[in-house]
This record gives C-alpha cells, sequence and structure tokens, in this order.
C-alpha cells in the first residue's frame, strides 16, 4: 500500500506489474507543496491512481477530487486506537479543561483560541503537542502550551478535559483532512468543539458535536458543549464501530 505519490512509487508499481498495489490517499498531498512542485505532485498522483490496482481516500473532498482519476475508489475515513484510549469515565467531569492534543502547525487557528480564551477566561485551555509554528501574537494568560506526550499518556490527558477541541483554520490543506482527534474526543465520550472545515463540516447537527465558528457564536457552542453528557451505550456501539480493527475489516472485504 502506497501511502504518498512519489517518483520511487510510480518506478515500483510499473517494474512489478504481478505485485497487488493500492494508494491510501489521507492528505491532499500537492497542497503541501507550491508552484511546479505542487504541479508535479498532482501529475504523480494522477499516474499513480491509474496505475494501482485500488484507491483508498480518507474524506468526502479527497473522493470527489479523484473520482475523475479513479471512479472505484472507496471512503475509508480514519478511526481511533481502542487499545490506546480506555473506555471513559462515565462520573460527570468537573472544571473547565479545554483541550487539545496534536501538532501545532500553519493549519491551527491561534485566533480562533484566543477568542475562546477571552471568552471563558476562567477555563484552562491545555493545547499538547509539538509547536511547530509560534503563536503569532502573545495568548491569553488561560491558554498554555504544553509538551507532547507519548501516546500512552492521551488517555489521561483526555480523561481530564471537558472538552475536545479542533481549532483549524480553513485551507487548501485542510479542506481533505478527517482529523483523528475527533475519533479520539468521541471515543472517551467528550463533546468536541471544532471549527467548520474539512470533513468536519459533514457533522453539523451530529449530536456531541459543536463548532466555535457556528452562527450562534463561541459563546453558545461552547454552553451546549458544557451541557452535553453522552449514552454510555451509544459511546461503546461508536467505539465499536469506529475502531481501527473496525475499518481494517471493511478494508479487506474492498482490496
Amino acid at each position: 500500500m502506497i501511502g504518498k505519490p512519489s517518483a520511487l512509487a510510480l518506478h515500483l508499481v510499473r517494474c512489478l506489474p504481478d505485485l497487488w498495489t493500492g494508494y491510501d490517499a489521507m492528505d491532499d498531498f500537492p497542497e503541501f507543496h507550491s508552484g511546479l512542485a505542487r504541479q508535479a505532485m498532482a501529475q504523480r498522483e494522477k499516474e499513480l491512481c491509474g496505475l494501482v490496482d485500488a484507491v483508498v481516500v480518507s474524506s468526502s473532498f479527497l473522493a470527489e477530487k479523484l473520482r475523475n482519476h479513479r471512479p472505484d475508489l472507496a471512503v475509508i475515513r480514519n478511526a481511533f486506537d481502542a487499545d490506546v484510549l480506555p473506555l471513559p469515565r462515565w462520573e460527570p467531569r468537573g472544571g473547565e479543561v479545554f483541550g487539545y492534543i496534536g501538532a501545532l502547525g500553519e493549519w491551527f487557528d491561534w485566533g480562533c483560541v484566543a477568542a475562546l480564551a477571552r471568552s471563558y477566561p476562567r477555563a484552562d485551555i491545555r493545547l499538547i503537542g509539538p509547536c511547530l509554528i509560534p503563536p503569532p501574537h502573545r495568548l491569553p494568560a488561560n491558554v498554555r502550551i504544553l509538551p507532547p506526550c507519548p501516546g500512552a499518556e492521551v488517555g489521561r490527558h483526555l480523561n481530564e478535559f471537558r472538552i475536545g477541541l479542533i481549532p483549524f483554520r480553513q485551507t487548501p490543506l485542510t479542506r481533505g483532512v478527517d482529523p483523528i482527534k475527533y475519533y479520539e474526543y468521541r471515543a472517551v465520550g467528550l463533546p468536541v468543539l471544532s471549527t467548520t472545515f474539512g470533513e468536519m463540516v459533514t457533522r453539523q447537527g451530529q449530536e456531541g458535536v459543536y463548532f466555535l465558528d457556528g452562527s450562534g457564536g463561541i459563546e453558545a457552542s461552547v454552553a451546549a458543549a458544557l451541557t452535553y453528557f453522552p449514552d454510555p451505550l451509544q459511546v461503546e456501539t461508536w467505539r465499536r464501530e469506529n475502531s481501527w480493527r473496525h475499518r481494517f475489516s471493511a478494508a479487506r472485504l474492498f482490496l
């Protein structure tokens, strides 16, 4: 299975015609580049889609984009690791800890986080992960940038959160993103407070999902998220249907 278009990938597929091959498009790879490099990556992706035996994409946008190159592609969305994230605590969570776990890159919406912090000055906003691009301005005092945590500690951090954050900017790169954080937050029963980008756009109106840039404003979305408490049976069903084990089973049926 090829995870990224490249000259080497194309060469190997052409040199090994009897070997089964597939392309797993989890991002809009040309958008990581600019100018001639972007054009070259787009051309390699197009060629790869025509050569491999199967194409799998992780979001609706990627499916729409690549279907012209490969009409029989399959959409298999992201998931969470049930072996890493335990069943959630079912007692009400105390405090107002709004948390994010993941890289802080060019896609991260620092302005949205600052506005959230100003709207809820008593909230403890924790951003846990590598800071690839520092914030462009001074953040409110209730925003803390914490170092990356090992995978084994992700569950502990999530159990301290009251709300899970996904504040991504709307960019050509994030149009094709189905964030794994969404699955991790839902797997432990957290309400998700996101911006409208990528595959999250398709989850408007979904139970437990609220939007920082929604029509009601930040205050209304946070207030609704703070009143959310999941049904344990629904969460356990959701975990079974959205684990990587379940996704791999679906992938085997297709591949």
